[in-house]
């Protein structure tokens, strides 16, 4: 009866590893996956900011050439 005990564990130790292995695998896809929405917001955003300040820029260089202009 021992031998099929031992049998018995280990079958459900392996089971056990082998689930512990699928959910760390999900959850190491899940977070890849929301690290790189993640990324592309930040980019977003980013690409946002940067119209902004050119925006101001422009703005500010139109405002300048309005109060002295060249030659």
């Amino acid at each position: 009866m021992d031998y099929l005990d031992n049998v018995v564990c280990l079958d459900l130790r392996e089971q056990r590893e082998a689930v512990e292995t699928l959910v760390y695998l999900a959850q190491k896809e899940i977070l890849e996956s929301k690290e790189n929405e993640d990324s592309r917001e930040l980019q977003d955003h980013l690409g946002l900011l940067v119209k902004l300040v050119a925006l101001e820029i422009q703005d500010h260089l139109a405002q300048l050439e309005k109060q002295e202009p060249l030659a």
